[in-house]
């Protein structure tokens, strides 16, 4: 029905919402989305604009209105009680709430069933009940006095707090409802940590919310907002985690310095997670850690240095990296906080995972170990999905899947859709080496869908990337360039430079096989102009503007300036998978142009390709040898 054909289910889920599939409301909740002007036909489907709320309909208004005015006004009192509990009640809970006998309550539930106001069919054991319709339980509360259902709220915390002392989320909703500050800020508090101990990121992201919005001071409001940073962090939300940083930048007391670097080096680490601007965050970075280390901030520099090691590793500036990640290693063991200590290790093995993989699977193995003694779900995976990335540049493909799997496996059963994600994007990427195109299909829009369901628009944008890639390895070059050019338009919004620049040059690459030479001419140049702000570092997608410019050249008759160029971006690759990628891309063409020295590089790509099992690579290579 809908031309947006992904917001299908966002109307469905906001009729329901409203509706409960009943027919009479549906039709009714149409027409009044119809004539607000938020559902319209757009001259072939039905289109939607989002709404927050709506405005009952009249007859559906009047329908629920009938129902309640069955009832005795000591009942509709009744009621409304049990709908400030929610849409289902506990008997004995409604009881200890209004203080009725059992007898009188047992009359007004019985009195609601008969007027429809009540399902009749909730409990057969008359302990549970619930209104027929959530908008019946919405109409008592929009017609009661707003001091009396305050009241009511109150009422319902306080028999919570003293009977359900466990019901951490409940309480600080009613008396957040009720408007009692400091003890919506404690039990709000109380149930995000809850919540954040056992993985329920989500539940901890609303929690930890309400705290923020119900804090009695501003050293309260910053402890909420730090907790809120951290878990939507680890959530891959990180929309709320920036927007959160932003608020506590803006609210921090100047001269409160330590309050400062809290909030600083979260905003490091969000900046981080969505890749923009690393070199400036590497400075950025040095800065804060001299600040930190001025107000002997230990836990603060040890997590900053982490976040730099990481920045200097995706900028491939190894021996930066892992500098840092020892010096961080280092001061962790000395302040022996496991966790600390353990993310410093994860960051050592991935600064050391293209000089030495054996060294730094043995990192991140440990890293695991240390993680599992603290029950850091969140740290096992990362370090099981960094395991896998070792073992492939080891050559085992097998490993490296099983890594993979396990990440998944976690990843799902811990609700934490953000690393399910990058496992898919990993493993996507692995299949995608080995010849397994359907599965790293899969993959990649596992991976896409995870990173939008979290709004992590970074990693979403990897996933679309190397669904680009993916086409151009097959061999399609027509949806290459479409894809490419969707993701050179979401890198350049995102400001994510490698990518914009691999999505140029494989655009580039793309249009030559479709023998388009002026706009891969175009792409290349492009390439050159943005690239000048990566340096000469090695970056991802370096190896597809190293191949645009070889077969540039060769579609334009340089066979010597092509080799030239073919020979310095062997020589400056630290990738042994981007080398024989470009070798295979590249190397035969030279051939057929008359570099009949690129026919040994082919065997010896060849034989490695083999070896490594990426069996697409290792068939063009061999063709090439016939």
């Amino acid at each position: 029905m809908l031309h947006q054909a992904e917001r299908k289910g966002e109307l469905a889920d906001f009729l329901y919402r409203y509706t409960e599939g009943n027919p009479l409301f549906v039709v009714q909740v149409l027409q009044t989305l119809a004539d607000e002007g938020v559902l319209w036909y757009g001259g072939k489907r039905w289109e939607w604009a989002s709404v927050d709320a709506l405005q009952l309909p009249p007859a559906v208004d009047d329908l629920l209105a009938r129902r309640i005015a069955r009832l005795a006004p000591s009942t509709t009192t009744t009621m409304t009680t049990a709908a400030v509990i929610g849409r289902a009640f506990e008997f004995d809970l409604l009881r200890r709430v209004t203080d009725l006998d059992e007898d009188a309550l047992i009359d007004a539930i019985d009195e609601a069933i008969t007027a429809g106001v009540l399902d009749s069919g909730t409990d057969r054991d008359g302990e549970r009940f619930q209104f027929a319709h959530t908008l019946l339980a919405n109409s008592l509360l929009r017609h009661a006095n707003p001091r009396r259902v305050r009241r009511m709220h109150a009422r319902v915390a306080e028999v919570l707090e003293s009977e359900r002392p466990e019901a951490l989320t409940e309480i600080a909703v009613h008396y957040d409802a009720a408007g009692d500050e400091v003890r919506t800020f404690h039990f709000a508090m109380k149930s995000g940590d809850r919540a954040a101990s056992v993985y329920a990121l989500d539940d901890a992201i609303a929690s930890y919310s309400i705290a923020v919005r119900r804090s009695p001071g501003s050293a309260e409001r910053l402890q909420a907002r730090l907790a809120l940073i951290d878990v939507a962090h680890i959530a891959g939300h990180l929309d709320i985690a920036s927007t959160t940083c932003d608020d506590a930048r803006t609210d921090v007391d100047p001269d409160d310095s330590v309050a400062h670097v809290k909030v600083a080096r979260r905003a490091l680490q969000v900046q981080l997670l969505c890749a923009r601007n690393l070199s400036e965050l590497i400075s950025d970075g040095r800065a804060l850690l001299e600040q930190a280390r001025a107000i002997d901030a230990v836990e603060d520099c040890i997590v900053i240095l982490s976040s730099i090691a990481d920045a200097h590793t995706r900028l491939s500036q190894r021996p930066e990296s892992e500098h840092a990640a020892r010096v961080a290693t280092a001061e962790a063991e000395r302040l022996d906080d496991q966790l600390l200590i353990a993310d410093a290790r994860l960051r050592l093995g991935a600064a050391l995972l293209e000089r030495a993989p054996q060294e730094s699977l043995r990192e991140f193995e440990v890293a695991r170990a240390r993680f599992a003694g603290i029950g850091n779900r969140h740290g096992i995976i990362r370090c099981l999905i960094n395991c896998g990335i070792a073992h492939f540049r080891l050559g085992s493909s097998t490993e490296s899947q099983q890594a993979y799997e396990e990440a998944q496996a976690e990843a799902e059963a811990a609700s934490i859709p953000d690393l399910g994600g990058l496992t898919a994007l990993n493993l996507g990427v692995l299949f995608q080496k080995t010849g397994n195109f359907d599965g790293a299909q899969l993959a990649h829009a596992y991976a896409e869908r995870m990173f939008k369901k979290v709004r992590h628009e970074g990693r979403r944008l990897a996933a679309m990337y190397n669904s680009a890639n993916l086409s151009l390895d097959q061999g399609d070059a027509v949806a290459a360039l479409e894809m490419y050019e969707r993701v050179y338009a979401m890198a350049s919004e995102l400001a994510i430079i490698d990518i914009e620049v691999g999505s140029i040059a494989g655009a580039g690459l793309a249009a030559l096989s479709l023998g388009n030479v002026d706009q891969a001419q175009m792409s290349r140049r492009r390439a050159s102009e943005r690239s000048a702000e990566l340096g000469t570092t090695w970056y991802q997608g370096r190896e597809l503007v190293e191949a645009l410019e070889v077969r540039y050249l060769l579609a334009t008759d340089r066979v010597s300036k092509a080799a030239d160029a073919c020979d310095r971006a062997l020589a400056l690759t630290i990738d042994a998978g981007a080398a024989l990628w470009m070798v295979a891309e590249c190397a035969p063409l030279l051939v057929r142009s008359g570099a009949t020295q690129y026919a040994a590089t082919i065997r010896t790509a060849h034989e490695r390709a083999s070896a490594f099992g990426l069996r697409p690579l290792a068939a063009r290579l061999a063709a090439a040898l016939r």
